[in-house]
Parts: C-alpha cells; structure tokens; sequence
C-alpha cells in the first residue's frame, strides 16, 4: 500500500470515526433529556462540535493540498474551540 493510499483510508476511517461519535452524542443527549437530566449548554456544546468537525475536515484537505497557511490558520481556529469547549 502507498503513503497516498495509506493517508485516503486514514482520512475514511476519521471521517467515519468523527461520523459515528457525533451519532453516539446526539444518542447521549437524548437519553440524559429522556431521564429528565439538565443540559444546560448541550447547544452550544453541540455547535462546538459542529464546527470543529468541519474544520478538521478543512484541515485535512488543506494539508492535502499543501497549503499550509489555510492549515495553521484552521489550526489556530480548532485550538481556540477546544479551549472553549473545555470551559463549558
């Protein structure tokens, strides 16, 4: 297998990967509603998520594509996001 295939099956099983964890929160989420559990940022938490999910996949093509400005600048986004979503 090459490094190019290697990196498209890698970027699959991420994609898939981030895929699947956003189902299992979305499933979290509704449980803790139906047993009556207070969530009081589950929105902004989810958008949180969103939006890194988006980045990272912006990222990924970024580096793909050697443009390596756009992916520090993603870079710098997705850290600023993760640091709110630890304050939360």
């Amino acid at each position: 297998m090459t490094d190019k295939e290697m990196n498209k099956l890698a970027d699959i099983i991420v994609t898939r990967l981030m895929s699947m964890q956003g189902e299992l929160d979305k499933q979290f989420l509704q449980n803790a509603k139906d047993m009556g559990i207070a969530l009081n940022q589950e929105i902004e938490i989810d958008g949180i998520v969103d939006q890194l999910t988006r980045l990272e996949e912006e990222l990924t093509q970024a580096l793909q594509g050697e443009q390596y400005e756009l992916a520090h600048e993603l870079t710098q986004r997705i850290e600023y996001l993760k640091r709110q979503q630890g304050n939360n």
